[in-house]
């Protein structure tokens, strides 16, 4: 599949190198591959059949050698065992392995977890989900029951199983998604849930109480995100039901670069989002990539850090206020 974005809404040709790596992708086909021998589940999630790991349930290809996890394996196996922390899948059932190092996070189980697990309900399977007992977070099982699809977590290092079921990726990248899938998704997330929460037109999501990557000066932010209306929210007061909802109703969506803006898959095509996010940075598109492929309308405004650092992982940042007041005027006319 040929991926072919369009650039921001408010787009400025200096900006083009941010952007430009993004704007076009070839996308692999969708499918599943079945394993019907002896297998090892890592609780990173990595797969190993007995000839080879199997590179679909890495990251991307290449992580496997950056990693150096080939070297490891073999130690970590025999830790495992000094510890007795192998565990055995005696059942015979349809079990499928959609992690990888990355998925316990919400952004990467919303956009790589649950995406192979629809890959293989559309192949015609109704596997169990294998996971470990660290993905035992509140989005994570009740995504898993509004798709209703049965889990089952293995609190061992190591799972040794007979057969299973290893979804392919998506993408040969991270951050790159396919817009087929990625809507088959949000159609079933959302059909069991009521839209029984409505905040409004136009929502700010807050980073104010997590650890890093906040607005410094939220308070002026905030200040004048109320001038045109906005509600004030931060997603950890609500349930995954409840910010589906709240979603379902957003015209404009504003928020700093963060597992908050995941949730704009739930928006209705033709929404407005604005991403603050980290000046001079060409790979933190995920959320440019993503407004794509969900057909919404991309804004953004490169902020500066308050930190030597520049690090869009950790930095806090400061929005221009003036620059604010011209994007929300864009945003809104």
């Amino acid at each position: 599949m040929e991926i072919n974005r369009k650039l921001p809404e408010n787009f400025l040709d200096e900006h083009l190198a941010y952007f430009s790596h993004a704007l076009e992708i070839t996308l692999p086909e969708t499918g599943c591959q079945s394993f019907n021998n002896y297998f090892i589940l890592f609780k990173n999630g990595i797969l190993m059949t007995p000839l080879k790991v199997e590179k679909q349930s890495l990251l991307y290809d290449k992580r496997l050698k950056e990693t150096e996890l080939k070297y490891s394996f073999l130690k970590f196996i025999l830790k495992s065992l000094i510890k007795n922390k192998i565990g055995l899948l005696k059942q015979r059932r349809e079990y499928v392995t959609i992690i990888n190092e990355w998925t316990n996070s919400y952004f990467h189980w919303f956009t790589e977890a649950l995406p192979k697990l629809i890959v293989a309900i559309s192949n015609g399977y109704k596997p169990v989900v294998l996971l470990p007992e660290i993905y035992n977070s509140s989005f994570q099982r009740r995504s898993l029951e509004l798709l209703n699809v049965e889990y089952q977590y293995f609190s061992s290092n190591i799972l040794v199983g007979k057969a299973i079921i290893l979804p392919g990726r998506l993408a040969p990248y991270p951050a790159h998604y396919n817009p087929i899938v990625m809507k088959n998704l949000v159609s079933l997330l959302k059909l069991p849930v009521e839209n029984r929460l409505n905040k409004g037109k136009r929502i700010y999501v807050s980073r104010q109480s997590a650890g890093k990557r906040k607005v410094n000066n939220e308070e002026q932010v905030v200040e004048l995100l109320r001038k045109f209306d906005f509600c004030i929210l931060e997603t950890e007061n609500f349930d995954l039901e409840e910010q589906i909802s709240i979603m379902h109703y957003v015209e404009i969506f504003i928020s700093i670069h963060g597992a908050g803006l995941t949730n704009i898959m739930f928006c209705k095509p033709g929404t407005k989002v604005l991403e603050l996010s980290l000046q001079n940075q060409a790979h933190d598109k995920c959320y440019f990539t993503l407004a794509n492929e969900m057909n919404l309308s991309y804004y953004y405004q490169f902020c500066k850090s308050v930190d030597s650092k520049e690090d869009y992982h950790s930095s806090d940042l400061v929005v221009d206020m003036q620059e604010l007041n011209s994007n929300l005027l864009k945003l809104i006319n």
